[in-house]
């Protein structure tokens, strides 16, 4: 009776454990980051069907995280706040410097793995070569961006201009590509420096507004990268289903998304990358720039937290002014019933 006692205590711990798991694989979530553009909406509903067919093959809900700026991407990373983000190259290298990320696939567009930088203006600028650019406006995404910061500074240096804030009359970081075509767009900037593929993507009328006056060398797409330390088991899930994605969807669905296939991560280009790394590093940091458009991450979080507060502040502010009340009337109609 006491053996009998003892297996179905033990039965009941190891069901009472299963469950315990079961349930917290079932609340778990999976959380993937992304660069926000000029439209949140836009990128949720761009990146939904591949979330979707995550969440579907992994079995554990994928959902959108986006962020201001690539640096964002790597903090993020870094804190366990996200555990894998779509990204640029040169932010994949930032991030294998914190030590806790490594390459989970890479990506083809457009039938190519890699893709280009590209100066662009206004197509009634004038402007028609990079030596036109002396005294103008020059906007750039941020210092993570590979096509948006360091392909246009190798791009400047090897025309002569090694330190652009001597050639220039004012520099911007805008902290995406959407939003440096905008600047561009608005007049706020004479040149950008962005991915040839964000200018693509424009529709026929804007594109019709702007002219690309200098191409890169090629640039590897840039990876998926994960967390290390991430659930083995959950990763190789999302690394199988990010291989399978062109295979279970259509052809349509891949045009939203941008993305043609995703590829083992042996494929990316780790040399070319580094060796663009170290001719960035031979050149002057930019110390005079101005940010356009943009509130740092840190002051959203506190306008953001300050919202929260005046929401309960206001919540508890009307429950008392209504138990006050309350009690005003209950006293009122007592001290009526005693006449």
């Amino acid at each position: 009776m006491k053996n009998f006692t003892l297996r179905l205590l033990g039965l009941l711990i190891s069901l009472t454990f299963i469950l315990i798991s079961s349930e917290a694989m079932a609340k778990k979530t999976i959380r993937m980051g992304f660069v926000g553009g000029w439209s949140p909406e836009k990128n949720v509903k761009q990146f939904a069907p591949l979330l979707d067919h995550l969440s579907r093959e992994v079995g554990v809900t994928v959902q959108p995280v986006l962020r201001e700026d690539y640096q964002d991407l790597v903090d993020f990373l870094e804190e366990g706040k996200i555990d894998l983000y779509e990204g640029g190259a040169f932010t994949h290298l930032a991030a294998m410097d914190t030590g806790v990320a490594e390459l989970l696939v890479g990506m083809m567009r457009e039938g190519k793995d890699s893709y280009q930088s590209v100066f662009v203006v206004r197509e009634d600028s004038g402007i028609e070569s990079i030596d036109d650019l002396r005294g103008k406006t020059l906007a750039l995404t941020d210092e993570l961006s590979t096509s948006g910061y360091v392909l246009p500074r190798i791009m400047l240096s090897r025309n002569g201009i090694p330190n652009p804030e001597e050639y220039f009359g004012q520099i911007i970081l805008t902290g995406n590509h959407n939003r440096s075509i905008e600047a561009l767009l608005e007049g706020a900037a004479d040149v950008i420096g962005v991915g040839d593929f964000f200018v693509s993507y424009l529709s026929p009328k804007d594109r019709e507004k702007l002219r690309i006056i200098a191409t890169s060398d090629p640039i590897p797409l840039g990876p998926t990268t994960v967390r290390k330390d991430f659930d083995p088991i959950l990763k190789e899930k999302l690394r199988q289903a990010l291989l399978d994605f062109h295979t279970k969807t259509t052809r349509e669905i891949l045009d939203i998304v941008t993305i043609d296939k995703f590829t083992p991560e042996d494929s990316w280009d780790y040399e070319t990358m580094n060796e663009y790394r170290q001719e960035l590093k031979k050149l002057p940091q930019l110390r005079y720039v101005i940010p356009y458009k943009r509130i740092p991450t840190v002051i959203e979080d506190r306008i953001a937290r300050k919202k929260r507060f005046a929401v309960i502040w206001m919540a508890c502010s009307f429950a008392i002014v209504a138990v006050l009340l309350g009690f005003l009337i209950f006293f009122r109609k007592r001290r009526i019933s005693t006449y």
